[in-house]
């Protein structure tokens, strides 16, 4: 092979297939971020961790929300059957 330093075309590529490719990739490929942040970077790293903690934060209070409402709702619950019910006059 020569020292030309030409390039030499991809075989069996066409001249439109790149652009095809782009587009699908975009549409079925892995999903991607604009001006997203590199996972190697020691900021990215503390904000994936701050990330992590609002998140945690957050679960538990829904968590805890949710078990409140629980609570509340089998107290009030009008529909319950009391616990000492009337006996029947025969």
């Amino acid at each position: 092979m020569g020292g030309s330093g030409a390039k030499r075309p991809l075989l069996g590529r066409v001249a439109g297939q790149d652009r095809m490719f782009d587009f699908l990739f975009k549409i079925l490929g892995p999903p991607t971020v604009e001006n997203a942040v590199q996972g190697t970077t020691a900021e990215a790293r503390e904000g994936w961790r701050r990330d992590l903690a609002a998140r945690k934060r957050y679960s538990a209070e829904q968590r805890a929300r949710r078990e409140e409402r629980r609570r509340d709702s089998r107290s009030s619950t009008p529909f319950l059957a009391p616990a000492n019910p009337a006996k029947p006059i025969d």
